[in-house]
């Protein structure tokens, strides 16, 4: 038996010693040299491995022998061997503990924002402007009515006038107009696929020696309306409604006093009709008309027609104050706001929305709630954007699709900062 052990002491002891010639003087380590490991670089990986391949060959012989020969007492002796415990002598550097395997965990996923029941075919994202500084578009998805964007002017000192939507759910219209300056700039907008980008194009009529409140385009964005007041007139300002062909760069203009408050503009797909609203104040009373883009120029009351007035509408209190045009130009929609009759407060009822077609006004759904009220119509026709500001004390303000085809509105949760700031469009 020990004949036989010290055998293998000496055929192990020669491997050894050959293993160990393989080594290149310069490929053994001081014991106290520290080492760091470094990640190698992506185009130089496979030089890398075989460098490393070539020096830690012969150091795993070399181990595998010692461990073997370790070993073999213990086997001869039928016992398992007892892990070597750490020396710490001079000169020895103390195994470091092993540390355990942890697996990498991917990040804490955000909550999801729930989808909202939106009827198939709404446009995927809705707009509205920032208000009184005008600096910002805000981008909202339609199905979870989540703010995805918020596009800027092309340059310092701009601001957004309006907006209207093309049938691409990716392309609007905007005007734009500068701090101290008389005239609006008319621009496309092209919103990337998931609205985080805004591409500027100006339009073939670039600008417009006014000053532009309202606006509405054409589902192929080939003409356009706007209300406007010429800033550059010394008498104060006159308003006006105005069409633009923007395939002829022809414009066509009708007048009206500057206390005539044109309000919201909506514009047929064929480009013929114009859509609006007249806001009430001392010397006019408020209604919504209807106004011919081939009609002879001239001013807004002698050539439109009045679709609705105040006295139409119910409860007492109620005008018509937002009104959207469908794209065949046969039907509009009107929404009531509450008004201050003499000493009577406004309605506190949620505001009426009407539907005119076929020469009859007709009262068909309540809004969400009660204020002022605005309505924008998707190109197609079908999708109603219905917002009431909750002023008056009347509640909190609220938006709400409707889907005008079914009768079926949805609630969208949009923060009521965003609300209270101006017109939410397609």
């Amino acid at each position: 038996m020990n004949g036989s052990f010290s055998d293998v002491e000496d055929r192990l002891r020669e491997a050894y010693r050959a293993a160990a010639q393989t080594i290149p003087p310069d490929g053994i380590r001081s014991p106290r040299e520290p080492v760091t490991v470094i990640a190698p670089g992506r185009t130089r990986r496979r030089g890398r491995r075989a460098a490393d391949a070539r020096i830690l060959v012969p150091l795993a012989a070399a181990a595998a022998i010692v461990a073997i020969a370790a070993g073999v007492p213990a086997l001869l002796s039928g016992r398992t061997p007892a892990a070597p415990r750490p020396t710490g002598g001079a000169g020895l550097a103390s195994a470091p503990p092993t540390r355990p395997h942890r697996a990498v965990l991917p990040k804490k996923a955000q909550p999801r924002t729930p989808t909202l029941d939106i009827p198939p075919g709404a446009p995927p994202f809705f707009v509205t402007t920032d208000g009184g500084p005008g600096t910002t578009l805000y981008v909202y998805r339609t199905d979870t009515a989540r703010l995805v964007a918020q596009v800027t002017l092309p340059h310092p000192g701009d601001s957004f006038a309006a907006a209207a939507a093309t049938s691409d759910p990716l392309r609007y219209v905007v005007a734009v107009g500068h701090a101290y300056t008389c005239g609006t700039r008319l621009y496309t907008i092209r919103l990337s696929p998931d609205g985080q980008s805004a591409i500027y194009k100006a339009l073939s009529v670039a600008t417009l020696p006014e000053d532009v409140s309202s606006l509405a385009v054409t589902p192929d964005a080939r003409s356009l309306a706007y209300a406007g007041e010429f800033c550059s007139d010394s008498s104060g300002g006159q308003g006006d409604i105005g069409y633009v062909n923007l395939a002829t760069r022809a414009i066509s203009r009708w007048t009206a006093p500057k206390q005539e408050n044109i309000g919201s503009l909506s514009l047929s797909a064929s480009g013929s009709e114009i859509g609006f609203t007249v806001g009430p104040t001392k010397l006019f009373q408020a209604e919504a008309g209807l106004l011919a883009t081939d009609a002879p120029t001239g001013t807004v009351a002698e050539r439109a027609q009045v679709i609705a007035s105040a006295g139409q509408f119910r409860p007492a209190g109620t005008v018509p104050e937002g009104a959207m045009l469908s794209p065949g130009g046969r039907t509009m929609y009107i929404c009531g706001a509450g008004i201050s009759v003499g000493n009577a407060p406004p309605p506190a009822t949620p505001d009426p929305l009407f539907t005119f077609t076929g020469g009859t006004l007709k009262h068909t759904a309540h809004l969400a709630g009660a204020g002022s009220c605005g309505l924008s119509l998707d190109p197609s026709g079908r999708f109603l954007l219905a917002q009431t500001s909750g002023g008056y004390g009347t509640g909190t303000p609220a938006l709400q699709l409707i889907d005008v085809a079914t009768g079926k509105k949805t609630a969208l949760p949009v923060p009521t900062a965003s609300l209270q700031q101006d017109q939410v469009f397609w």
